[in-house]
């Protein structure tokens, strides 16, 4: 198979359950192995400049080292909470269930609760509302 000139090939050797693991990924996702291992790694290129950043200050025991490292740490976690924001409104969308209204065919009103969320109580300071 033909490499293009703008490419390289890296040979590299893991343990048994991370192939296991990149396989069963890729067949899940569609993809070969070989091309879900590349598209995460030059994702993650950017990470690497700032490490290799941070290593070089720190071999040369420069404190700016620290605030590479606590940069990039900042952004992965950044990226972290923004795929679990995307996990969860997928999971919604997944979840939902249609609300009284819709079943009933009125119109839904902005209001309405999603039904996988309990209903509000409200504080009624320990009194009945009977009347």
């Amino acid at each position: 198979m033909a490499i293009g000139k703008d490419k390289r090939r890296l040979i590299i050797t893991v343990p048994a359950w991370v192939a296991e693991e990149i396989h069963a990924l890729a067949e899940e996702g569609g993809a070969s192995a070989s091309s879900l291992c590349a598209e995460m790694l030059t994702e993650a290129v950017p990470t690497f400049r700032q490490l290799r950043e941070a290593i070089r200050l720190a071999k040369a025991k420069q404190a700016a080292a620290y605030d590479t490292i606590s940069e990039v740490m900042a952004q992965t976690i950044g990226q972290a909470s923004q795929l679990q924001l995307d996990a969860f409104t997928e999971k919604r969308k997944l979840t939902r269930r249609p609300t009284r209204a819709h079943v009933s065919g009125a119109p839904a009103t902005e209001s309405s609760a999603p039904a996988d969320e309990p209903p509000k109580e409200t504080n009624t300071g320990g009194r009945s509302k009977r009347k």
